[in-house]
């Protein structure tokens, strides 16, 4: 994963880090003409990764790529993040894709007209598994079982130190974060990080989880074409 310094300078205000040689998902879509733009080609993440990773250096890009998405679907499913359209998804020229713009968490996802825009546990579309899958029906690869492996490894791990997640937040409640302002908030990470069930039957939860992502990527997908017919008409 690829963690970026952000420093606060005063009442709404602060820097962040730049993280060179690296494109939103939307402008490396874009590269792919009406059909990019408008999700209609799936095949342009790999293709941009690919020609930037010639010889050994593909397969490391790849396996970058596959490692980050998989911290990211956990990261994002346990604590909640919102407004995952494809302009808050970046992804570096060496192949490790990252989420910025944190402004929506702990399950206060946006709404369009009283209807919630993301509709699946975390971003998993069909352009992400193309590149996983190395551009191969993602049923017959060997690289997206792998994938579903890391996802299900990194969340045990994680559930591990849930109570020390949860003890963070609760010392956040003062801090005046909009989306943090009460026990209530909290209660999110405990549903996520499935504190009243047993290993088993927590791991049972996220992988439920991991295929209402994958089963639901349409929807992200389709939220994405909004978002980019937005752009588009400007």
């Amino acid at each position: 994963m690829m963690p970026y310094n952000c420093l606060a300078t005063g009442n709404m205000t602060g820097m962040v880090e730049v993280v060179r040689n690296a494109k939103t998902v939307f402008k490396i879509q874009q590269g792919g003409g009406i059909k990019g733009t408008f999700q209609l080609n799936n095949t342009m993440l790999h293709q941009w990764i690919k020609e930037r990773n010639k010889g050994s250096l593909y397969n490391k890009a790849i396996e970058a790529f596959t490692k980050s998405c998989a911290g990211y679907c956990v990261a994002t499913f346990i604590l909640g993040i919102g407004d995952r359209h494809n302009d808050n998804i970046m992804v570096s020229e060496d192949g490790r894709i990252f989420h910025i713009d944190f402004g929506h968490f702990l399950g206060h996802f946006k709404k369009k007209y009283g209807i919630k825009r993301e509709r699946v546990p975390f971003v998993l579309t069909a352009d992400f598994v193309n590149v996983i899958s190395k551009g191969q029906p993602y049923d017959k690869s060997e690289e997206f079982k792998q994938f579903q492996i890391i996802c299900s490894t990194a969340y045990v791990k994680l559930r591990k130190h849930a109570n020390l997640f949860i003890s963070l937040f609760m010392m956040m409640l003062s801090s005046g974060i909009p989306e943090l302002q009460t026990i209530e908030d909290v209660h999110y990470l405990q549903k996520t990080l499935a504190v009243n069930r047993t290993e088993d039957e927590a791991l049972l939860y996220f992988v439920k989880q991991f295929d209402a992502a994958h089963g639901g990527g349409w929807t992200t997908k389709l939220d994405w074409l909004m978002h980019g017919i937005k752009h588009f008409s400007k």
